[in-house]
């Protein structure tokens, strides 16, 4: 008999431990589960969902997303919700215990006006941009449950122990246009945050304030400025902590398509070699950047499935 039941810190180390199991290539520890999982501010545990054969060997679970806190500028959500990750134990699937914990969080969301579900996504603690095109299991389970594959996404990384390039002369042809690329300097803090917010909306805006607030931000950001001092793109890495963690870029879309991205890429990744840094990484993009980054030296290192459903 398979028993029901939602999330409970007791369960924490035979949670983690199935995860590893079941989830293979997102292998977690007990500490980034902690941090990544139950404290953050959306944690519901109603919404993480654990099934026990007979009320004692942990079989299955399922982990959700519906903000109670507002994200920035993109508030609540209210009519989105996430699943952010499912695992059954090999020697249970296709019993329907997969479905059952589908089902009580379809139902749940129904329950509170979720229009939408997506697989993954979910900002900004998400593990994954969207199903891994390996988890072949997970793929067809969705597709059978009325999950749409919208569109696919890539993690890339570059190699940097061979990564050559005359960073001074690119700096040099940004200069004849007018565009000055430099280290963030605390200055810039209001005019960097109204671009971002402006530009690419909540979710760059918080990495910008968090490297603000650990007083990181000049240690890992670079900023392109016009003849006017104003900015008009930005680069930074480490967002979450990781040294080799790229991204995010973005550059106004008046300066686009003149080499101004690639400058600001390129010069974030000299930095990282003169650190003695030679590996980075970033963990989605997609469609024509993808090109971008190849052209860069960049390499797929997963691929992606973007899902969705409508309730």
């Amino acid at each position: 008999m398979i028993d029901y039941k939602k999330f409970s810190m007791e369960y924490l180390e035979d949670t983690v431990k199935l995860w590893n199991e079941a989830i293979e290539y997102d292998r977690i520890t007990v500490e980034r589960f902690k941090h990544q999982v139950i404290y953050d501010s959306n944690f519901d545990p109603e919404l993480f969902q654990l099934a026990f054969d007979n009320d004692k060997i942990l079989v299955g679970f399922i982990f959700a997303i519906r903000r109670k806190v507002p994200y920035l500028t993109r508030g609540l959500e209210p009519e989105r919700g996430w699943i952010v990750q499912i695992a059954v134990k090999k020697d249970y699937r296709n019993k329907g215990i997969g479905k059952q914990l589908l089902d009580i969080i379809t139902n749940n969301f129904g329950n509170n006006g979720v229009k939408e579900i997506t697989l993954s996504a979910y900002s900004p603690n998400y593990f994954t941009p969207g199903v891994d095109k390996r988890y072949i299991e997970g793929k067809n389970f969705f597709e059978s449950n009325g999950y749409i594959h919208k569109n696919d996404a890539v993690s890339m990384s570059v190699d940097l122990f061979r990564h050559q390039i005359n960073v001074e002369k690119l700096l040099d042809k940004q200069k004849e246009k007018g565009i000055y690329i430099k280290r963030f300097e605390d200055s810039y803090a209001l005019n960097l945050l109204n671009f971002a917010q402006k530009e690419f909306g909540g979710g760059w805006t918080r990495n910008i304030l968090l490297a603000l607030e650990s007083n990181n931000a000049c240690d890992r950001i670079f900023i392109a400025v016009n003849k006017n001092d104003e900015i008009v793109g930005f680069v930074m890495r480490a967002i979450d902590g990781n040294d080799s963690r790229f991204g995010p870029i973005g550059v106004d879309e008046h300066y686009r398509s003149n080499g101004l991205g690639g400058c600001l890429l390129e010069v974030l990744l000299d930095d990282l070699i003169k650190r003695g840094i030679y590996y980075s990484f970033f963990l989605w993009t997609s469609g024509d950047n993808i090109k971008f980054y190849k052209n860069h030296e960049f390499n797929t290192y997963r691929e992606y499935l973007l899902m969705r459903k409508k309730l």
